[in-house]
């Protein structure tokens, strides 16, 4: 491979109770979710990760979790995305698919069950289910983001 792709792959903090599909896109994380994220980004920030491009539902308690990281951590673009709402793993790939090469440190911050599917596809290890505030650290194993498909990542590490 020509440069190594790492995919970080993140659920959200925990958040507050919601009520109906309404009140869900604006939970807020709990003051628990926010020390917790902050946890998982001083543990990126003492191994130096910096990414290149950050996928980040437009959810209130996911786009709070991306500025906790990125407080910690430098970031060149942060993109929100409506479809990683609710979204199923396909969904997610054909995201990631869409990834320029010159990005070689991706992240996502999205919710379940989706993300606990994409990393189980991805890998090709059992079910993970991803609780608020994990975090997957995975190695790519193609070349690029357009060939990334089921089991062509290795899991590295989760933090929690």
């Amino acid at each position: 491979m020509k440069n190594p792709k790492i995919f970080y792959l993140m659920r959200h903090g925990e958040a507050d109770a919601g009520f109906g599909m309404s009140g869900d896109a604006v939970r807020p994380l709990t003051t628990n979710g926010k020390s917790h994220v902050f946890r998982v980004a001083q543990v990126l920030k003492k191994d130096v990760v910096q990414f290149d491009r950050i996928l980040c539902s437009p959810a209130v308690r996911t786009r709070q979790t991306t500025s906790i990281l990125t407080s910690e951590l430098p970031a060149k673009n942060i993109q929100y995305e409506e479809k990683i709402y609710e979204a199923d793993p396909d969904t997610l790939f054909r995201l990631i698919n869409q990834v320029e090469n010159e990005v070689n440190h991706l992240a996502m911050v999205g919710h379940n069950p989706g993300i606990s599917g994409l990393l189980t596809y991805l890998t090709g290890d059992r079910y993970i289910s991803l609780q608020p505030g994990m975090l997957a650290i995975i190695e790519i194993q193609v070349d690029e983001w357009k060939e990334v498909g089921r089991n062509t990542g290795i899991l590295k590490e989760i933090l929690q």
